[in-house]
């Protein structure tokens, strides 16, 4: 939208600009200017704000020719005080262009006298920033993850939280567990470590709620980078939600929901290894059979 200021307001608003701007000293309004030659008729002013009549600094004030008979005389941006200056214009109209961020822009026509200096306010209407609308995509949490805060309310259990994971950048998820009450991290080979506790116990395992009867290493199947949270329980404190065992289990949150391979070279490795001992143990009843 364009504020649009009439001539007669801006000749109006011009007999009283010396109460905000007063008359600046012939050597003070030159440092303002361009390197024009001190002649002919100066277009000046300040631009302010509508509401509260402070100064505008970095507007372009813009006088572009209204007819065929004068050329425009380029932009000008105002000051701190929000002052603009135009030295030796010609008589004739102009087309009197105003543009800041933050404000609706302003278009007039001005005419210029051959005789008389010009001196205008410009006062300009705030213009608010229109933003698109963010749009947000949740995704749903696993089934258990839901009562994952209220357990870590109430305190039961042990845990590790997402803002410790990225503060210790461990390797091995297992480098987070060393403090758990009752519990011991053991080597696992090939790879990584386990986590033993009370009784030296294999607890259960299970990732975003789903239970992996088969896993022993907690380092062999995620990688600290994707994990969200972790909570450890003994027997007794393992939430009913996740069933009975008598050795506890290790609730691993994935922030992607999905498990994530925590190193797939060794996993590659392992499955070479795998491969190599199922070739072996063919070879070995291949033998049995032929003799």
């Amino acid at each position: 939208m364009s504020c649009h200021i009439s001539f007669a307001s801006l000749t109006v608003a011009a007999i009283w600009s010396g109460l905000l701007f007063g008359s600046a000293p012939a050597e003070h309004q030159a440092s303002r200017g361009s390197a024009e030659p001190d002649s002919g008729v100066v277009v000046q002013g300040g631009v302010i704000d509508h509401d509260t009549s402070h100064p505008v600094p970095g507007a372009a004030v813009s006088l572009a020719a209204a007819t065929a008979e004068v050329q425009g005389r380029g932009t000008r941006v105002t000051d701190d005080e929000g002052h603009f200056l135009f030295r030796n214009v010609p008589e004739g109209a102009y087309r009197l262009t105003v543009t800041v961020q933050g404000y609706h822009p302003m278009t007039d026509t001005v005419q210029v006298s051959a005789k008389d200096d010009l001196e205008l306010i410009l006062p300009l209407s705030k213009d608010p920033i229109r933003l698109e609308p963010i749009v947000v995509t949740a995704k749903a949490a696993p089934p258990g993850f839901r009562d994952y805060e209220k357990r870590h309310r109430t305190g039961s259990g042990f845990l590790v939280t997402r803002e410790e994971i990225e503060k210790r950048q461990p390797r091995f998820l297992t480098e987070l567990l060393h403090n758990v009450p009752g519990g011991m991290v053991v080597p696992t080979p090939p790879h990584g470590y386990t986590l033993l506790l009370r009784g030296q116990c294999r607890p259960g395992i299970w990732v975003d709620g789903v239970r992996l009867p088969d896993a022993t290493s907690i380092d062999q199947l995620l990688a600290p980078q994707v994990v969200d949270a972790v909570e450890v329980y003994h027997g007794n404190e393992l939430p009913v939600e996740f069933g009975v065992n008598p050795c506890g289990g290790v609730l691993i949150w994935t922030r992607m929901g999905t498990p994530q391979p925590a190193d797939e070279a060794s996993g590659s490795r392992s499955q070479v290894i795998g491969n190599i001992l199922k070739a072996v143990g063919i070879v070995i009843i291949m033998l049995v059979v032929v003799r």
